[in-house]
């Protein structure tokens, strides 16, 4: 993906799961600038990262999980002279950018229209930013094909620097170990990898752990790079699908995120076969409806009049325009053959009144039960449809596409800057069938139908005392 500083609206592009990519991990790391979701993150800038307080829900105060990320540079930058932008782009602040998710796991923070936006959201977004030059990475771009072995070997020759090495990381799941919380690893004193966020990591990993202290070099306290590797891409045993939920920051599955142009623009209304494009994919589901809204509409009922009304609507129309671009003859040369030719066309009129009433009929099934609601979740399921797996929509200074007639807050201009911030992505709820959440009746899991990201229109420069992330505007719509 890549823009400019202008307010050109952007084409837009869509992001679907790439289950391939959980069997490579060493694919999705830092020097590789992936798009992702779940795992730790493959943080851009290596220091100076959000802050403890930053990654706790500002709702129920509990630690955030890792939901997603999404590489999204630009292409030119406020801070960077033409001259600058035309060589190399060497000063370009905005040559990589990256937009890090976090998410509350308490479905209690979820549903509430008073809660939907900044600074009372269970989801946070950071803005992260580096010019071509910079501490982190080489100025020539990586080898993305890189096996594994040849990983190994640039972690050993340190052309790949541990994300430790630059600020204390929890090897669960790489967030800040710095706070009041941290603690080390019992059993070794390998700073760099042995240390984590809370107890509650510590030991939620214990097992894991154990393997990787039993092959620490005791002497020089460190390990080589094939263990670093490991230590940064192995999942423990903490995904499984029942320990999502009120998890407390614990690390999600992970798995690619495949962001390319809309295919679907200019086509006919048809369902795009996902599977040779993206993957296989669930079903698209619409979240449930939201229980504290007396006003909101059951998803599933919703779905259901939705997609029932609009096939009755689609059939009708179908064989009417069928039956119009076959007419039948209107003279023979025999009284026999009029005879039949006049009951054919009786019979093809009477088919196309009953397509064409059919096709009302769906019209005024749908206009019956338009609610706006209803209207606007129609509009989103039409503009989905072709593509029925996605899970996130990108077109900064475009416009989101609304699942809900729930007003959405106005965007606060940046912190950092003071330029207005402009629609850049959003979350759809299909995101949620790719998410482990613990669906048992005594419990509530995270639930939304969009969540709309707002960013500084500029992209301003980072780094200095307020840190290399910038917090942007999120605002939830749920249906």
């Amino acid at each position: 993906m890549s823009g400019d500083l202008s307010t050109d609206i952007n084409p837009l592009e869509i992001g679907c799961v790439d289950e391939a990519a959980s069997t490579e991990p060493h694919k999705l790391l830092s020097h590789l600038f992936p798009s992702k979701i779940g795992g730790k993150p493959a943080w851009l800038a290596l220091d100076q990262l959000p802050g403890e307080a930053q990654l706790r829900c500002c709702i129920c105060s509990n630690r955030m999980t890792f939901l997603m990320q999404v590489y999204c540079p630009i292409e030119s930058s406020v801070s960077a002279t033409a001259s600058d932008n035309a060589d190399n782009n060497t000063d370009n602040d905005t040559f990589h950018r990256c937009l890090f998710f976090f998410m509350c796991s308490n479905g209690g923070c979820y549903g509430n229209v008073d809660k939907s936006s900044t600074p009372n959201a269970p989801v946070k977004v950071f803005r992260s930013q580096l010019a071509r030059k910079n501490p982190y990475y080489p100025f020539e771009p990586p080898n993305y094909e890189a096996s594994w072995s040849e990983i190994v070997k640039l972690i050993d020759a340190k052309q790949v620097s541990h994300p430790s090495s630059w600020q204390p990381l929890c090897a669960l799941c790489g967030c800040p170990a710095s706070g009041s919380e941290a603690v080390q690893c019992d059993d070794c004193s390998y700073k760099p990898g042995g240390l984590y966020c809370c107890k509650e990591h510590r030991d939620a990993d214990a097992t894991r752990r154990a393997e990787f202290c039993k092959l620490v070099d005791k002497q020089q306290h460190k390990m080589d790079g094939e263990l670093l590797l490991r230590l940064w891409t192995l999942q423990s045993d903490l995904n499984d699908e029942q320990q999502f939920l009120h998890s407390n920051g614990r690390p999600l599955p992970e798995l690619g995120l495949l962001i390319g142009p809309d295919p679907g623009n200019g086509m006919a209304d048809d369902k795009i076969d996902m599977n040779s494009r993206f993957g296989d994919v669930p079903d698209d589901e619409v979240a449930s409806d939201d229980a504290n809204d007396s006003s909101s509409l059951s998803s599933e009922n919703v779905d259901d009049d939705v997609d029932a009304a609009m096939e009755v609507a689609d059939d009708g129309e179908r064989r009417r325009q069928q039956q119009q671009s076959s007419p039948t003859p209107m003279h023979s040369t025999n009284q026999a053959g009029d005879a039949a030719n006049i009951d054919a066309a009786a019979v093809a009129d009477s088919e196309a009144n009953r397509s064409f009433n059919e096709f009302a009929a769906g019209i005024e099934q749908l206009a019956a039960k338009e609610t706006p609601a209803l209207k606007q979740l129609a509009e989103f399921k039409r503009a989905t449809r072709r593509e029925p797996g996605q899970v996130f929509r990108y077109q900064r200074h475009g416009a989101p596409l609304l699942i809900s007639d729930q007003s959405v807050a106005p965007a606060p201009a940046c912190a950092r800057c003071g330029a207005a911030r402009q629609f850049e992505c959003q979350i759809t709820p299909q995101l949620l069938n790719w998410l482990p959440l613990n669906e048992s009746p005594d419990s509530v899991g995270p639930d939304f139908g969009s969540v709309l990201v707002y960013t500084c229109s500029r992209s301003c420069p980072l780094a200095g005392e307020l840190g290399n992330y910038a917090e942007e505007f999120v605002a939830i719509q749920y249906v």
